[in-house]
């Protein structure tokens, strides 16, 4: 009997265990965090030389973003064009250009400014860039980088995240052309909750 009774404790500390272990594990995150965060909403505009079908799935990869953020601090889409050049452009306002990069390999940059306010940086600008050299597409096609897999990972930097070491995270480092991955990750996720939290 007494046996009996501690082997059936052991199989309940072993559960236990392995409840924690699982419990802990999904609360882990593989990312880091930039300095900054957002204290306002940004609002960007795009370059006339993106289409109509390019900027709404600007949008759609803001509001990814938008559900997980304190509703003062959202990532925010403005439906007219710019005409601009000159990446980055550090003139107060956020915008995302298609331009070339000297580092042709490269396939999208955001530049961000900020101000410090006690011991937190807060973003005052943010500035988007697509390669122009770089082959777009909007969904899967294997020569092409899909824009908005890259955008959703862009606008995760101006919230305040770095990059994550889980290879199916959208703020994993790379991406490549066939590859969609245009969805947040629980890696994510816990990221932005962590940084506005």
């Amino acid at each position: 009997m007494r046996k009996e009774r501690l082997a059936k404790r052991g199989i309940a500390a072993g559960v236990v265990v392995l409840l924690l272990s699982l419990l802990m594990g999904t609360q882990a995150y593989a990312y880091t965090l930039h300095y900054w965060k957002m204290d306002t909403s940004i609002w960007y505009r795009a370059s006339y030389l993106f289409g109509d079908e390019t900027r709404e799935g600007f949008r759609s990869r803001m509001s990814a973003w938008n559900q997980y953020l304190p509703e003062w601090r959202r990532l925010c889409y403005d439906a007219n064009v710019h005409y601009d050049s000159g990446y980055p452009s550090r003139d107060g306002r956020n915008q995302i250009y298609k331009e070339p990069m000297a580092a042709s390999k490269t396939g999208a940059e955001n530049k961000v400014w900020y101000d410090q306010i006690g011991s937190m940086l807060y973003v005052r600008e943010s500035d988007i860039n697509l390669n122009w050299n770089v082959s777009w597409t909007n969904g899967y096609d294997p020569s092409r980088v899909d824009t908005q897999t890259v955008m959703v990972h862009e606008l995760g930097h101006t919230v305040g995240l770095h990059h994550s070491e889980h290879r199916w995270a959208v703020m994993f480092e790379e991406t490549y052309a066939g590859y969609l991955n245009r969805d947040l990750t629980s890696d994510d996720i816990n990221g932005v909750r962590n940084r506005y939290l």
